[in-house]
């Protein structure tokens, strides 16, 4: 996908009057104009460690949101420096302010730029929030979820599926302790209890999933296991699947602690990339595995798969980039059975028409090509949807829209070309 800076002129359709921020500089100094408000926050703080003598201070008000809702100018328009793709239905565009959007395009809420962020599955971490050397964390609604001083803990770690990863030193006049635990925004409390033994030894393998030394921990249903002797895979899980290759096949990983084996039919070295779902593509060998039935699928019709173009199923369809014997470029796309959709069409010199593809996967249903210095939407069946308009670049596909720019504007398109307007949540939506 290509990388620019662009600039975005998004439509609001209204705006929340509750603490906006508009035309204000210092949202901070804004905030401790409503003083009465934070005191009455900071007395909900609760000691939810007092019998280990922590101070992890959980802030459960979700009454009113310390930033603003949208920030917009008299004319009803704000500025972003460009759209994003959308992951778990969110997309975070960001600027001097960042704007979280849902998959409706709705606004859900804002904050300063300047404050910094670590964003993951939506919850956000700022810093010197509500004050200066104060850590606090919100949910995709602005929502305070925990707050602490930056003095307070060793360590702490935004993780997947609404979790911290908390280290902690305790010093009393004789004895000194460290510790580490996993702890839940949602519940407001541990859900793997610190020990000493966790320090340095636990990592976030995404979807909720954590390598706590050599066991895994499932944060969603809190249990701790082995998948057996020796495992110490260190691979991201991807809907509900880890995958490593091997010399003779994959190794499969669920997250409910059950690990199998898919040989290679031939016994070859597997070539694993990026994936989705249940269907795996091995670059190597032109196989799909597929990790829910353990069948094996070999494509005897592609002489190379292009390794930078490495096939990524989405809802059962995948494009794949080959290479024929003559190293000429083609591309088609493949069901899960690896059937294609049409004949393989070729790339770069095609009589005279110069093609390439501009999207490496398939996103809701759609790829881009370009054709002769012109964007193009395509469907699985390689029929034409949206070709872009003069001066107009097609970057991506998302959420089922075009992610488009024209020179300085950035924006979502629908496959109809329409711009789609990003506005605000409307009371009762």
């Amino acid at each position: 996908m290509k990388k620019k800076i662009l600039n975005l002129f998004v439509t609001t359709v209204s705006c929340i009057t509750v603490l906006t921020l508009t035309g204000c500089t210092n949202p901070i100094k804004k905030q401790m104009e409503h003083k009465d408000a934070l005191e009455t926050a900071s007395e909900q703080m609760t000691n939810l460690m007092a019998d280990e003598g922590s101070q992890l201070n959980s802030i459960s008000d979700t009454s009113d949101n310390l930033f603003d809702n949208a920030v917009s100018s008299d004319d009803g328009t704000i500025f972003i420096n460009d759209v994003a793709e959308f992951d778990n239905g969110l997309a975070v565009l960001k600027d001097d302010k960042t704007y979280i959007i849902d998959e409706n395009f709705n606004i859900l809420w804002s904050y300063d730029e300047k404050y910094g962020d670590e964003y993951v599955d939506g919850y956000v971490k700022l810093n010197d929030v509500p004050e200066e050397g104060t850590i606090t964390i919100y949910d995709k609604n602005g929502n305070q979820k925990f707050s602490y001083k930056k003095t307070q803990y060793q360590n702490v770690t935004l993780g997947s599926n609404g979790c911290l990863i908390i280290t902690e030193k305790k010093d009393t006049y004789n004895s000194s302790s460290t510790t580490t635990g996993i702890y839940s925004l949602e519940k407001g409390e541990y859900i793997l209890k610190p020990n000493e033994d966790y320090v340095g030894n636990i990592r976030d393998r995404g979807e909720g999933m954590y390598q706590v030394d050599k066991q895994y921990f499932n944060s969603k249903t809190e249990k701790l296991f082995k998948y057996g002797s020796g495992t110490t895979h260190l691979v991201e899980y991807i809907d509900g699947y880890a995958v490593t290759a091997g010399t003779e096949g994959i190794t499969v990983f669920t997250t409910d602690g059950k690990m199998y084996k898919i040989p290679e039919p031939n016994g070859e070295v597997t070539g694993v990339r990026e994936y989705q779902g249940n269907l795996v593509y091995d670059i190597y060998n032109n196989n799909i595995f597929n990790l829910s039935n353990k069948k094996v699928t070999s494509l005897k019709e592609f002489a190379k798969t292009n390794s930078d173009y490495c096939p990524v199923f989405s809802n059962g369809y995948a494009l794949v980039r080959f290479l024929n014997e003559g190293n000429t470029p083609y591309y088609t796309v493949i069901d899960s059975t690896g059937k294609m959709m049409f004949e393989p069409v070729r790339l770069e010199d095609n009589n005279g028409t110069y093609i390439t593809l501009v999207t490496k996967k398939i996103d809701s249903g759609y790829f881009i090509i370009n054709v002769d210095n012109t964007d193009v939407v395509m469907d699985i069946n390689n029929k034409e949807i949206l070709r872009a308009e003069d001066g107009e670049e097609f970057e991506g596909i998302t959420n089922n829209h075009i992610m488009a720019r024209k020179g300085s504007q950035s924006y979502y398109k629908d496959m109809q070309g329409n711009v789609t307007n990003i506005h605000q949540q409307q009371s009762g939506e």
